[in-house]
C-alpha cells in the first residue's frame, strides 16, 4: 500500500516537470513568432558569420596597377647586320673622335702616313675594299685596329683587336679610360672579314666612311690605322701633311762611325745581353738568299738600313718612336732543314710603367729602355763592320723589329 503511494507520487512530479518544460518551450516560440512580425518586409536577412577560413578565402590582396604602355611609346632600334656589331660601334665611338677631324702633323714621317697599302675601306663583291683593292687577310691570326694618337700624332693607340680563341673569333675592344677592363665577344664561326665588314657598314650607317692604312707582318700580325673619316663619296683626304723640313728621301747609303753615339749613358750590362743574342743571328742571316730577303721587304711598308744618329735610331733614315712601345719583339729570317726560309723570334723586351725586362734572359733595367736596345744592336753590327737591314712593324704599344740581313759598309743591301 505504502509503495503504490510512491509511485503515483513520482508519476505527478513527472507531469509537473514535463508542463514546466512545455510552457517555456511555448514561452520562446512565441517571443521568435513576435520578431519575425517585427522585420520590415523585404528586408534581408541577415549574413551568417564566415569562418575564419571563409574569411582568408575572401579576402582581396591589395596590389600595384602597372599601366597598360601607350601605342605612341614605342622605341624604334637600328637594325643590326652582323654579330660584330657591338665591337665595331664601340670601336667607333673613340674612333670617330679622332679622325672626324684632321690631325695635326708630327716631326717624323711615320709608316702609316705614306702606306702604299692605304685608301678608303668599302665593301665589294669580294669583300673589304682598300683603296678598291680586296683588303687580303687570310694569313692573320690577329689584327689589331688602331688610330694615331691625337697627343701624340707619330705615335699610335690600340682601339681594339681581332684575333682567335679556338674555333671562335675574339673581338676585343680596348678599356676606356685607359686601365679599364677590355671587352669582349666571342663569335662561333666568325671570320676576320665579317669583323672588317661589320666595321665598314656601322661607319657608313653614321654617314662616314673610313680612310685606313694596312700593314702586316711576317709572323700573321696585322695592323689596320683608321686615319681618316669623310661623307661617302668625297675624295680620300690626305689624312696628315708633312712638315716643310721633312723630306721623304731617306737618308744617304754613307757608312756611320763605328760607335754610334749614343742619347743617354748605355748600360754595358744591356750590351752584353744584347750581343749574345744578336751575334748568331748575324750569322745566320749571312746565308739568306737574297731573293727571300727581298720578298720579305716586299711584305712590309717599312723597311731597311737600321742606324742611329744623335736623336735615335732610324729605320730607311725615318725616326723610331719605339720609346712610345710597351712590347717589343724581334725575329730573324732563318733557313729552316728542307731549304725554305721562315721567321723566329730570337728576343722580346717589355716594359711595365717602371723597367725593363728581358724576360728569356731574365734580367731588367729601370726606366723605359727601348731605344737602348736598339743602340745595341745598331752598336753590335757596327763592331762587326756593318749595318742589319730590317722590317719595323709599328702598331703603337707593340712594336716588332725583323732582322733580314746582314751588309758590311762596303756593300748595298742588293749586293
Amino acid at each position: 500500500m505504502a509503495e503504490q503511494r510512491h509511485i503515483n507520487r513520482l508519476r505527478a512530479l513527472t507531469l509537473i516537470l514535463a508542463l514546466v518544460a512545455l510552457g517555456v518551450m511555448l514561452t520562446r516560440l512565441r517571443g521568435e513568432w513576435d520578431d519575425l512580425r517585427a522585420t520590415p518586409a523585404g528586408s534581408p536577412a541577415p549574413s551568417p558569420s564566415p569562418s575564419p577560413s571563409d574569411a582568408n578565402a575572401d579576402r582581396v590582396v591589395p596590389r600595384e596597377d602597372v599601366p597598360t604602355p601607350q601605342p605612341n611609346l614605342t622605341l624604334t632600334l637600328a637594325g643590326r647586320s652582323t654579330p660584330a656589331d657591338d665591337w665595331s660601334n664601340r670601336l667607333l665611338d673613340r674612333a670617330l673622335t679622332v679622325i672626324s677631324e684632321p690631325l695635326p702633323a708630327g716631326s717624323a714621317i711615320v709608316w702609316w702616313r705614306g702606306a702604299d697599302n692605304s685608301g678608303q675601306l668599302a665593301l665589294g663583291e669580294g669583300g673589304v675594299l682598300l683603296g678598291s683593292r680586296p683588303l687580303d687577310t687570310s694569313g692573320l691570326l690577329t689584327l689589331d685596329v688602331l688610330t694615331p694618337n691625337p697627343d701624340s700624332p707619330d705615335q699610335l693607340q690600340t682601339l681594339g683587336r681581332v684575333s682567335w680563341e679556338g674555333d671562335a673569333l675574339m673581338l676585343t675592344a680596348r678599356g676606356v679610360p685607359p686601365g679599364e677592363p677590355d671587352s669582349t665577344w666571342l663569335l662561333s664561326g666568325g671570320t676576320l672579314p665579317l669583323a672588317l665588314s661589320a666595321l665598314v657598314e656601322q661607319a657608313e650607317a653614321r654617314g662616314w666612311a673610313l680612310t685606313a692604312a694596312y700593314s702586316e707582318t711576317l709572323t700573321g700580325q696585322g695592323a689596320l690605322v683608321l686615319l681618316a673619316a669623310v661623307e661617302p663619296g668625297d675624295a680620300t683626304p690626305t689624312p696628315f701633311a708633312p712638315p716643310p723640313d721633312v723630306t721623304l728621301s731617306p737618308t744617304p747609303t754613307v757608312p756611320p762611325p763605328a760607335t754610334p753615339t749614343p742619347t743617354r749613358v748605355p748600360e754595358p750590362y744591356m750590351g752584353e745581353v744584347i750581343a749574345g743574342v744578336l751575334e748568331p743571328v748575324m750569322e745566320d742571316v749571312r746565308g739568306i738568299p737574297q731573293e727571300a730577303m727581298q720578298e720579305a721587304i716586299g711584305l712590309h711598308p717599312w723597311a731597311g738600313p737600321l742606324t742611329w744618329t744623335e736623336t735615335g735610331p732610324l729605320v730607311d733614315g725615318i725616326p723610331v718612336a719605339v720609346q712610345a712601345a710597351d712590347e717589343l719583339n724581334l725575329y730573324t729570317l732563318y733557313e729552316t732543314a728542307d731549304g725554305e726560309v721562315g721567321t723566329r723570334r730570337f728576343l722580346e723586351i717589355t716594359f711595365d710603367g717602371s723597367v725593363t725586362r728581358f724576360p728569356e734572359q731574365q734580367v731588367l733595367f729601370q726606366e723605359q729602355r727601348m731605344e737602348e736596345a736598339l743602340y745595341w744592336i745598331v752598336r753590335t753590327a757596327a763592331e762587326e763592320g756593318g749595318r742589319l737591314y730590317v722590317a719595323l712593324d709599328d702598331f703603337g704599344a707593340r712594336q716588332s723589329l725583323t732582322v733580314l740581313a746582314f751588309r758590311p759598309y762596303s756593300t748595298s743591301p742588293g749586293e
